[in-house]
């Protein structure tokens, strides 16, 4: 992601000439970058803290915490790197030492973000069934069988890039006077077809997961539109003196389920965009010949993710009545004793 001590040696060739690299990187690092960093700090903590006292019996809520505690780790880690790269910028001592730390944090930074990206998956899914087939949905889906799903696309989306992030590994031999000796050794040199197939998978885990959401905010969102239908469907799971009730809870869990999905799917699409075009040039890297716009890219990717763990609060504000109860008992608590 930086590259200070290499973006001016960015020739004739390069698609973003250093005077404008050096104004974008300006604006995004020291501005934009560090304000969503810290809005999607406060919404983490805060969207923990109100999932946390909901009713966990229901299953959605469950998930909606995962989500909100994974949403939490990101943010976390987003506001460490902001703030090691400012005291880069402010200090350029021991600058080979703090760019690796850098590195070392972004690499991190991708466990979270694969666990936000299956649990966001596995809720679009749970609640496409639900409308789908309801009844048979209600008996089959527990809470235990939905945590079960979410802990394996997460397992899934953390083992993938533990795989692919491995850059150095112990290697013991032994010599003549059979003496062991141990060398670190880059597995990426050694092993490239090896790395690059579980760059594949990678790829495939997150396209997947990204497809099934933009899929599932599609069809709910035609299900939502055909809203007598659907209440119809809801009421025939329930008995008749809770249909009022339970018809009002799903049309509000679906209505948060199409927007936690939409904000999801225009958050992701600056990294769908930089994946791509990294396909079709190669050069587009942190060290290629298009290293200034691959470092604006990426603090844009960056700060895209602060935007999608922010603007699920007021999702969960507008669309969540027992998450505004919550919110608002708490605001109140909180100023009786400040006063």
């Amino acid at each position: 992601m930086m590259n200070d001590t290499s973006s001016n040696l960015d020739g004739p060739g390069g698609i973003i000439d250093n005077v404008t690299f050096a104004f974008f990187i300006l604006v995004l690092q020291l501005i934009v970058s560090p304000i969503t960093a810290v809005l999607a700090l406060c919404a983490g903590i805060t969207n923990t803290a109100i999932f946390a006292r909901m009713d966990l019996n229901l299953g959605v809520n469950i998930n909606l915490l995962i989500l909100s505690v994974s949403d939490l780790a990101q943010a976390v880690v987003i506001v460490t790197t902001n703030v090691w790269f400012l005291m880069l910028r402010l200090d350029y001592n021991d600058l080979v030492g703090r760019v690796t730390v850098s590195q070392f944090l972004l690499m991190i930074v991708n466990y979270p973000i694969n666990v936000s990206i299956a649990v966001t998956a596995v809720i679009a899914v749970v609640r496409s069934l639900s409308v789908v087939m309801p009844l048979t949905f209600r008996t089959a889906a527990s809470r235990r069988r939905q945590l079960l799903a979410i802990i394996f696309c997460s397992s899934l989306g953390i083992s993938i890039p533990l795989y692919t992030q491995i850059s150095y590994f112990v290697l013991i031999s032994k010599d003549i006077n059979n003496v062991s000796q141990s060398d670190f050794m880059d597995a990426a040199q050694l092993f490239p077809a090896l790395i690059m197939v579980f760059d594949i998978f990678r790829n495939i885990f997150f396209y997947s997961c990204f497809v099934v959401s933009t899929v599932s905010m599609i069809f709910l969102s035609i299900a939502l539109k055909k809203s007598s239908k659907f209440q119809t469907s809801a009421s025939a799971a329930t008995k008749i003196s809770q249909t009022k009730k339970s018809s009002t809870r799903d049309v509000q869990i679906v209505k948060t389920v199409i927007l936690i999905l939409a904000v999801h799917f225009f958050c992701n699409l600056p990294l769908m965009t930089f994946s791509i075009l990294r396909r079709f040039f190669p050069q587009l890297t942190a060290s290629g010949q298009y290293r200034n716009a691959s470092d604006i890219f990426t603090f844009i990717v960056g700060i895209s993710t602060s935007l999608n763990i922010f603007l699920n609060t007021p999702v969960y504000f507008f669309c969540n009545s027992r998450y505004r109860m919550i919110a608002f008992s708490s605001f109140v608590k909180s100023s009786i004793v400040c006063q």
